[in-house]
């Protein structure tokens, strides 16, 4: 089962809300005092961690858009600035952990969820 790195964009409720409701094991850049790290470190510490990062940042997406070979799950919110909000973040969230994650190889995918739609890409 993938471990998740919440980026500091996300607040560490929704770490714990996934990890109450789904079992996940969520660490939160934030509540680790790491909240002012850039996103290459992010990255290292990510995977370094074998962790899958969930993150509001669209920066995340460009390793699989240059099509390099990328070793990094990632799950991007694309979301816009109205549904940036705690209960919405947790809905799009637990929806997508209840019914789609466990067909998805997280560890090697970019996972775009927007409000209505979810992409994904394969490393």
């Amino acid at each position: 089962m993938p471990r998740y790195l919440l980026d500091a964009n996300l607040s560490p409720k929704v770490g714990r809300y996934l990890s109450v409701q789904f079992g996940l094991d969520v660490r939160s850049l934030l509540a680790m005092g790491l909240g002012e790290i850039p996103d290459h470190e992010v990255l290292r510490l990510a995977r370094s961690a074998g962790r899958v990062v969930i993150t509001l940042d669209r920066d995340f997406v460009q390793p699989f858009s240059t099509g390099e070979r990328f070793e990094q799950g990632v799950i991007y919110l694309d979301l816009p600035n109205s549904r940036r909000y705690i209960p919405d973040i947790q809905q799009i969230l637990g929806a997508f952990f209840q019914d789609e994650a466990g067909t998805i190889d997280l560890e090697h995918a970019l996972v775009i969820l927007g409000e209505d739609r979810m992409e994904i890409y394969h490393s």
